[in-house]
């Protein structure tokens, strides 16, 4: 079985674009973080996001509220829970840096509250931001603030996005540190087809950081797969985290879909694709 935990989707096509990639790598189910109307995004309100997967068991989503200077923040708060109740979201992401806030910043204390009353996860956009945006400011996303946090809400699941990189140091400790704090491998990756000798050397580079953010925390029970589709392919994802032979199969059910049943308390299900074929070749 395998589960991504962090994609995007926005409009019909693309969610019937990220449905075909599904097919295409093998993949079982996937998590649409929703983005809020940040500087630059005109996105559909969340309850038309919600009908576009309708009738898709195999998609799930993630809702999200805007902090800074957002003067409908109780009512955005208001959305969410009513989301909760009804099944409709099973996380609510924030995205520091591009929202500027830290993520200990007392503004966020409601969704915290919210989240651990109703037992979903928080997850945190940490690390780089998307060139595109370019009203983000990096030092608002590092995992450090999150630590804060963890202490603060103990029984709040947090989710650390794209490995905190480049801060992956900062995040292994917060992930150490704290039982309750976990991280993905999203948006990470070089992705040009016909990688350089430096961009080969960045993704060889990532795979050292990866296996020594695991060591440090002593197993990969706390690390997600997630790709950032569509800013990243599905299969190349798939391709590198097969590529690390020090994981063992064990490893890669953990990565793959069992840490994310666990921490987005998802209803096991039989996989949708027939065994064997899960290689994302």
């Amino acid at each position: 079985m395998i589960i991504d935990c962090h994609v995007h989707a926005g409009t019909a096509g693309e969610v019937e674009d990220l449905l075909q990639s599904m097919k295409e790598y093998h993949i079982d189910k996937s998590i649409i973080l929703y983005w809020p109307n940040l500087p630059g995004q005109r996105n559909p309100p969340l309850n038309v996001m919600h009908s576009l997967i309708a009738g898709h068991n195999n998609l799930l989503l993630a809702g999200s509220v805007k902090i800074k200077n957002n003067r409908n923040f109780h009512d955005d708060l208001a959305v969410l829970r009513n989301a909760i109740l009804g099944k409709k979201i099973i996380a609510v992401k924030l995205y520091p840096g591009y929202d500027h806030f830290y993520a200990n910043d007392d503004a966020c204390d409601p969704v915290y509250e919210l989240c651990q009353q109703m037992y979903i996860p928080v997850i945190f956009h940490c690390g780089d931001t998307w060139w595109k945006i370019n009203t983000s400011i990096i030092r608002y996303a590092n995992p450090l603030y999150i630590d804060d946090v963890a202490v603060r809400f103990p029984r709040l699941r947090i989710l650390i996005a794209h490995l905190g990189n480049p801060w992956i140091r900062e995040t292994s400790e917060v992930m150490y540190k704290n039982r309750n704090v976990y991280t993905d491998l999203s948006g990470i990756l070089y992705t040009n087809q016909n990688p350089g000798r430096f961009e080969k050397r960045y993704n060889e580079g990532l795979k050292n950081h990866l296996l020594d953010l695991v060591a440090y925390c002593g197993s990969t029970r706390k690390l997600l797969f997630g790709t950032d589709f569509p800013l990243y392919r599905q299969g190349q994802y798939l391709d590198f985290i097969h590529g690390i032979r020090d994981f063992t199969a064990r490893d890669l059910d953990n990565i793959l879909y069992k840490n994310a049943l666990a921490f987005f308390n998802i209803e096991p299900e039989m996989p949708v694709w027939s065994a064997g074929t899960n290689t994302g070749k």
